[in-house]
């Protein structure tokens, strides 16, 4: 559900934007630390500056490849995981290392959460473990890309394996 308000405080919020730091959507070029304003009544998925309140939100709206802390005031217009805003500044970009170890927890999150339903093949938790590996810099980028290859061609066998283990392999990999 909508909410509308007017806030003349702060909120620390997420966003993605494209690498020479404009909108997918829409025509803003930010410059970090400078505030952008829209005009008009703000409407979230209609008119505003989008946003969201939490790291685990801003996933789920990744539009652009570079990651924000960001703050909005004004006008604001919420829904579920995210919301619009009259006035938006980019604060402090999050180092991608940071969004990778971000995506690779998330996915042993949901492995976890599987595992707990049913036995997943052992591929999809090696090639988590690749991926920890090869962050905190134990395993190189070869055994990376074979831990890949390897969850990969447990999707592409034609194994019955399931939406949620589909799901969990397309995660491994993204992460």
């Amino acid at each position: 559900m909508e909410t509308d308000t007017t806030d003349t405080t702060t909120i620390e919020c997420y966003r993605f934007v494209e690498p020479d730091l404009t909108s997918v959507n829409g025509d803003v070029t930010w410059r970090i630390g400078e505030w952008n304003r829209t005009t008009g009544p703000v409407r979230c998925c209609a008119n505003g500056l989008h946003v969201s309140p939490t790291p685990r939100d801003s996933l789920r709206d990744v539009y652009g490849r570079r990651w924000f802390l960001a703050e909005a005031r004004g006008e604001i217009s919420r829904q579920t995981h995210k919301f619009a805003a009259s006035e938006m500044r980019l604060v402090e970009e999050i180092p991608e290392g940071v969004l990778r170890r971000f995506a690779v927890r998330c996915a042993q999150d949901a492995l976890d959460h599987l595992e707990r339903r049913h036995p997943v093949d052992a591929r999809v938790r090696q090639r988590i473990q690749a991926a920890e590996g090869f962050l905190d810099g134990t395993l190189h980028e070869a055994d990376l890309l074979e831990a890949s290859r390897a969850a990969g061609g447990l999707a592409a066998s034609g194994a019955p394996i399931g939406a949620d283990t589909g799901r969990a392999v397309a995660a491994t990999i993204a992460a």
